[in-house]
Parts: structure tokens; sequence; C-alpha cells
């Protein structure tokens, strides 16, 4: 695969700071000239129809907040009424128009520039090398008519630089190859082209995506969901209808009880198993419905994400960008041998509704021993053999079931001051518990320093594993609390340019002292005197 001259081992090294190192160069002025007048375009006609419905689906939710005012203008000013609601029912018109008519978009100077409006012209700039991904969203409607909607992201974005809607499908390939292609060539391929090939890393499979619907956490939200449902109802319902609904569970309560105690298990039995089979289905119809033909393949460096079922999303992540790599594996899913892979990016930001869309998973769901083959696709320079984990002090055992014990002891005086006698000693009982969920925590909390890459676990009843390439640490720190002062004990925390979806990145607890100020000496040094060289595997 041919590399650029700034990523050859004759080079001389870029800056040390990893959120220049892991961003790709800026394309030669040579370049740029070619690159300019090949990728200038507008948005595509049908942008007048889906901002016409997009504006009057706004518009509806707002006429229910503002229907009891309208209900009084409408009886004492009609006319006026009336003018009001052509004026809503115009503005969406006037608004996809304004955006069809003045909207232009154009690579030039390196440069993703962006121009839109009439009496107010906003021109947008945004550097080719800070972009971070070109998502691209179809739903039912627009794999109809064959068009998508494309957002520029860049680092740091509460939401999209660039907003490019509606365009056809091969524009945004285009525009994708404009932004993340190193060589011309791409540019200037024709609409006839045929999509540059890709190296298929994982498809998901039918079953995989049930199984990863079963073995994920919306079923307990959806039941956390039904429970605070249920005690909202007093709230939400009449209180007419709310009394009538109480009298009836009430009534058939007192019936179940006068047919037996049996019969009353068994419908109890019966309701929680269909609650559960309820929540079950919900949760693998939302992972049919969001992961749908799941396919992760790699198109040059670029990590290309296709999925959704009645809406096709498309992302593309540079790998070289990759800060930290999370391996998250929930209790359900430790137990079936699965796990979710989480990638952070430099400079990323949560944005709202991004779980729902999917968009903070690179890897739904993957067999537990499928992930150490597919971490060089994701770091191409990862260390040839995994280094060897490293516990904690057993000292942390002992820190966790003080702490939890501690708490026991205080709802203890708590229930003997409710209850007289023996019985006001149950909190105690836990203890035993404490001490074994504390022995589970021990033994999956620990740490692996490779030449290239620092691995770390935690997890109480799951597991979650980060990796970490020592090139784009930012700062080590280490925490002691007074009673990690006291039992000689530190937390070692690394920071990156990226953790927004990864849990908060590398923290490793209960690590004795001067273990914990050694490893944070060698992790600066090595963070501080690493190169940055792009390998690049086939």
């Amino acid at each position: 695969m041919p590399s650029d001259p700034p990523d050859s081992p004759d080079s001389p090294p870029p800056p040390e700071d990893s959120a220049q190192a892991t961003a790709p160069e800026a394309a030669p002025p040579s370049l740029v000239a070619k690159i300019s007048p090949a990728l200038h375009g507008r948005l595509h006609p049908l942008t007048l129809l889906f901002g016409i419905l997009g504006g009057w689906s706004e518009l509806r939710s707002l006429f229910f907040q503002l229907l009891p005012m309208g209900v009084v203008l409408y009886a004492s000013h009609r006319q006026l009424f009336l003018l009001m609601l052509v004026l809503l029912a115009v503005y969406p018109l006037f608004h996809a128009a304004v955006l069809y008519f003045t909207f232009q978009y154009g690579i030039e100077e390196g440069e993703l520039v962006t121009r839109q409006g009439i009496l107010k012209r906003i021109e947008r700039h945004v550097p080719l090398e800070r972009v971070q991904d070109l998502r691209i969203e179809q739903n039912l409607v627009q794999q109809f008519f064959g068009v998508v909607a494309a957002y520029v992201e860049t680092a740091g974005g509460t939401g999209p630089e660039a907003s490019l809607s509606v365009i056809s499908r091969t524009e945004a390939e285009r525009l994708r190859r404009a932004i993340f292609e190193r060589f011309p060539r791409a540019i200037h391929e024709t609409e006839e082209s045929e999509e540059p090939s890709r190296r298929l890393i994982r498809r998901l499979s039918g079953s995989e995506i049930i199984l990863a619907g079963l073995t994920s956490n919306r079923s307990a939200s959806f039941l956390i969901f039904l429970l605070a449902g249920w005690s909202l109802l007093d709230d939400l319902l009449p209180e007419a209808v709310y009394d009538r609904l109480i009298r009836g569970v009430s009534e058939e309560v007192q019936y179940l009880s006068q047919q037996g105690m049996l019969m009353a298990v068994l419908l109890l039995v019966l309701t929680v198993v269909a609650i559960l089979l309820i929540s079950l289905f919900l949760s693998i119809m939302g992972a049919v419905f969001l992961f749908y033909g799941f396919t992760l393949s790699l198109n040059g460096e670029d990590l290309h994400r296709l999925y959704g079922l009645l809406t096709r999303r498309s992302s593309s992540l540079p790998r070289q960008r990759i800060q930290i790599l999370e391996v998250e594996e929930g209790p359900l899913r430790q137990l079936f041998g699965l796990a979710t892979l989480r990638a952070d990016i430099a400079g990323g930001a949560k944005v709202t509704g991004m779980a729902e869309t999917g968009r903070d998973v690179l890897l739904p769901v993957a067999r537990r021993n499928e992930v150490e083959p597919l971490l060089p696709v994701f770091f191409p320079d990862m260390d040839a053999d995994p280094p060897e984990w490293r516990r904690v002090s057993k000292r942390a055992i002992l820190r966790g079931t003080m702490r939890g014990g501690t708490f026991c002891i205080l709802v203890t005086f708590w229930t003997l001051w409710l209850q007289k006698g023996w019985v006001g000693l149950w909190p105690m009982a836990f203890v035993p518990f404490i001490y074994f969920l504390n022995v589970q925590a021990y033994r999956r909390l620990g740490y692996a320093l490779g030449p290239r890459f620092f691995r770390s676990r935690r997890g109480l009843l799951g597991r979650s594993t980060h990796v970490v390439p020592i090139r784009n640490i930012q700062s080590v720190a280490l925490h002691q609390s007074v009673f990690e002062y006291r039992m000689g004990l530190a937390t070692l925390v690394l920071d990156t340019a990226g953790q927004a979806f990864t849990g908060g990145g590398p923290r490793i607890s209960n690590l004795p002292i001067e273990e914990a100020e050694v490893l944070a000496r060698t992790l600066a040094k090595c963070a501080s005197e690493t190169r940055y060289r792009w390998e690049s595997r086939k």
C-alpha cells in the first residue's frame, strides 16, 4: 500500500502532540489546486420536498403545544387566526426554497466551504484535517428517491459543522473521498466509476444481531421504565380513571386470593414471565431496527460502518484518530462470551441521541476470542505479542469490603432503632455478599504494559477493557484519598484527547504506591519520547 512522504520511515517525525499526530496532514498546495475545481456542488432538487415535509413535521408538534392559545385566537380574531395558519404553512416552503437556491459547498484551499443565505449570508470554513467523520443517513423515503443526508463533524463539536441535506448518494461518496482520500485520483472519478475496493472486516448475521438484543441492557431499561410509569400513573391519568384502575386491580387480587394461594402465585409468575418476554422482544426489535445489516469494512485508512433497517446509516472513522478502544462486556454478554467495541477519537464529544443512532459503537457484538485478532485492524502498529496482565494489591478486597461493611453498619443502627431485637441486624447479612463482589472486582482489575500500548480493565459484574496507544496519552495522574494514603495505595488516571464514549478512559485503582509511581513515570516518559509513525498493514 503506498504511503505519503510524512508517513515513510525516512521522513522527519511530526510533532509529539498526539492530537496533531493522529490527524492526517493537509493536502499540499499542488494537490489542492487539482482538487478544488473537481468538487463543487449544490443540494439536490428534492431538498424542496424534504424541507417542506420536515418543516411541517416540526410545525405539527408546535401546533399541538399552542392549541389552547389557537382556540382563543380563533374565537376572538378568526381572520388573524387564518392568516397565521397560512404563514405557518408557507414558511417551510420558503425556508426550503432559500436553502436550495442559496446553499453551495466545495473544497477550496484544503477546506470544506459552505455558503448560504440571502439577507444574512453565512460562510463556513472547515479545514479538511479537522474533519473527523462524514456521517450519511438515509431513511425509507430517501432510499426510494436515491438521496441521502450528509453531516460533516469535527473534533470537539457538539453537532455537525455542516449539514448537506439533501444530496445524491454518489455525490456523498464523492465528497467523502474528497475529504479523507490523500490522493486526488479518487476525486476526479465520474459518477459512473465504481466504488473503491473495500476490505470486509465484519458483517453481523441476523442471529448475531438478535443475540446482541438479548444480551443488551435494553430489557432492564424497559423494566425500569415500566416501574417508573406505574409509579406515576396517579399523576398521568385523570383521578376518576386512576381510581377505576386501582379498584379493578384490587377486585382481581381479591378474586384470586379466594381461589387459593396456588392460583395467585401462578398468576404472579405468569405476569413476571410475560413482562420479561415483552421486554426481551422489544430489546431484540430495537437491535434489529438499529443494527440490521451491520457491516464494518476498511477503505484505505478509514473504518467504514453501514447499518440500519428503516434508516440506513453510513459513517467513516479514520483509524489514525482512534484515541482509546474499549471492549465492553456486560453481565449477560460476559456470560455468553460476547463483547461490544467502542472507540473514541480526538476531541470527540457526546451528542444528544447518539446512543439511539449507534454512532458510539464500533462493533455492536463480537465473540470475546475474536477481539484480540481484530485489534491490528484498528491499530496497525499493535504489539505483536499481548503483554502479561498484572493485578493490583489484594488490599483492594479489604478496602472494598470495609466500605460496604461500614454502610451496612450504618443501616443496621437505623433498623435497630425501628425494630427492636435481633431482627434489626438483617443488614449485616449482606456483608458476605459484599466480600464476594469485591473478590470478583479484584479479579477483573488489572493492567498490562506493552512496548506501544497500555491496557487496563475493571468491572464488578461485567468487565470493561481499555486499549490505549501510549503515543496518545496526554497526561498521567496519581490520586490518593485519605484511606488510600493510610493503606499505601493509589489510583492511576490516564487522560487522552477523547474519552466521550469509553467510560472515562483508563483508571486503575488500588495500586501499591511504589508500583503506581514507577508506572506513572514510565508511561509519561514513553508518551513524551514516542514518535508517531503510522504503519499500514494489508
